[in-house]
């Protein structure tokens, strides 16, 4: 007997994929502004690749593994979106700008880092990111 021809399980069902569904409307519309986020804006970064590249800019040069970004990113994520996700982040910001150091995880470089600094600091001026993006071999800038 399959959960279709019980009616009350199939309820459940449509019940529980409701909620859940509803949970994460209401936790995208809960999420936090982070210090990165007006220059997220600007790179055209997904909720995903902010929620990395927080965590990435909190280590500072620190390594964090694919496990803790996965963990980060939530629920619906697995190890194969983080590497999509840093995949798209490093064609936004650049080369030399991510690294993987083998046993340890992702990491910004000091490249990286200074990257990320220049551009929190001028994020106020769009004109200032987008000349630095003009420069880059791959960019977006969600408008």
């Amino acid at each position: 007997m399959n959960n279709q021809d019980c009616t009350s399980c199939y309820a459940h069902e449509n019940e529980i994929a409701r909620l859940k569904a509803q949970l994460q409307r209401l936790t995208a519309a809960a999420v936090p502004v982070t210090p990165i986020t007006p220059m997220a804006t600007v790179l055209g970064l997904t909720f995903q690749q902010e929620t990395i590249l927080q965590a990435l800019w909190n280590a500072k040069g620190g390594a964090i593994s694919s496990s803790a970004l996965t963990t980060a990113l939530g629920m619906d994520s697995s190890k194969s979106s983080v590497r999509v996700q840093l995949c798209r982040i490093k064609k936004k910001l650049g080369d030399g700008c991510l690294a993987v150091r083998y046993g340890a995880g992702n990491y910004l470089t000091a490249h990286g880092l200074k990257v990320m600094a220049n551009l929190m600091e001028q994020t106020n001026d769009e004109n200032y990111c987008r000349s630095y993006l003009d420069g880059a071999t791959h960019y977006s800038i969600r408008r």
